[in-house]
């Protein structure tokens, strides 16, 4: 979620238009309603970029910490 603020809001944005307009005009609803569908899912899919690459950061920085670890015991 944080990771992608801008996509999440602009699904919250979409969809809450879509409810307002979904009696007066059904067919703009559906098509608010699908691209709030679609930010929300661009923005986990964002979400979850950022968490693997943190996750890459992480073990990447233990490897090298365990180079440095086996460099001084040689």
């Amino acid at each position: 979620q944080q990771a992608a603020p801008g996509e999440l809001n602009a699904a919250r944005d979409k969809l809450a238009r879509a409810q307002s307009s979904a009696e007066r005009e059904p067919e703009e609803a559906a098509r608010l309603a699908e691209q709030a569908e679609a930010d929300a899912t661009l923005a986990e899919a964002r979400a979850e970029a950022v968490r693997a690459q943190n996750a890459l950061t992480t073990v990447e920085q233990s490897l090298e910490a365990l180079r440095q670890e086996a460099a001084r015991a040689s």
